[in-house]
């Protein structure tokens, strides 16, 4: 992950524009702080970074087919219902196609819809927890009924930090499974079979930098990189194009060395999240 602050942008975007600390024009502006957001965002949508991999969850309702997306999607990886997975269509195409689904990102709405081309008719069961439980590599997690998990199924806990883990035993007398938990969790939480569910990676949006301390979500080699296009975005404003051209020609370099020794299938997915 990121090591540089906001602060040491500040200070290394400063320094790619030639401007020492005095020059108040534009050191420690709202102007600068615009023109490494916008680098950020550049850097974190122009390749898909492994550290904005997520992977989520929604429960099903019987007989809907449109659900609403976790509020920092940005696009899917994949998208499975009820284990199989379905092809991404554009939105025109997706009243008559099968085995498919689509992304409405209209923001007249408060969250973005994804919509299913197959109709679910089936609600995901839902297994309530009866007790906390704690971390551990062997947790017994009481359940209200084991009735339809079975040991190998993946399942989903759809607590206040959502996991994905994998039954590793089941106990019908005692109404409890064993399973690797990350996270504690409590009485009340739900868990459901991942077969039962949507279940999705996608890729996240990023959160502007605002505080001194504030880092990026990106590997630390694009630390360096955002500097550099952040002062292209300054000089391409003063219509100092050769000066431009140059940073644009140098980010270009970085950006592309920095992606490649990115390796997503080591990496794996940022965290997890759940809507639903």
């Amino acid at each position: 992950m990121a090591i540089d602050a906001l602060s040491v942008m500040r200070t290394n975007t400063e320094s790619e524009v030639n401007l020492p600390s005095t020059d108040t024009t534009y050191v420690s502006t709202t102007e600068e702080l615009k023109d490494i957001n916008d680098a950020y965002q550049k850097v974190a949508y122009m390749f898909d970074w492994p550290t904005l991999l997520k992977r989520g969850a929604t429960i099903i309702v019987a007989n809907v087919n449109k659900y609403g997306l976790p509020s920092d999607f940005r696009k899917f990886r994949y998208l499975k219902v009820l284990d199989v997975e379905k092809d991404f269509v554009e939105f025109d195409k997706f009243s008559y196609s099968r085995g498919t689904y689509s992304v409405d990102m209209d923001f007249t709405f408060s969250t973005r819809q994804m919509w299913i081309a197959d109709l679910p008719t089936t609600a995901s069961v839902a297994y309530s927890l009866t007790n906390n439980e704690s971390a551990g590599n062997a947790v017994v997690i009481e359940l209200d009924t084991v009735s339809g998990l079975g040991v190998g199924d993946e399942i989903f806990i759809n607590g206040t930090t959502p996991e994905f883990t994998t039954v590793s035993s089941t106990d019908s007398s005692a109404t409890t499974i064993t399973a690797r938990l990350v996270v504690a969790t409590g009485a009340s939480k739900i868990l459901y079979k991942v077969s039962e569910v949507i279940s999705y990676q996608y890729y996240r949006t990023v959160t502007l930098l605002s505080g001194a301390s504030d880092t990026t979500v990106l590997p630390d080699a694009t630390d360096s990189i955002i500097p550099v296009y952040a002062a292209f975005l300054y000089f391409e404003r003063k219509k100092q194009h050769d000066r431009a051209k140059a940073k644009l020609e140098k980010f270009k370099d970085m950006i592309d060395t920095a992606f490649s020794g990115s390796d997503k299938l080591t990496t794996g997915e940022a965290t997890g999240f759940s809507i639903g």
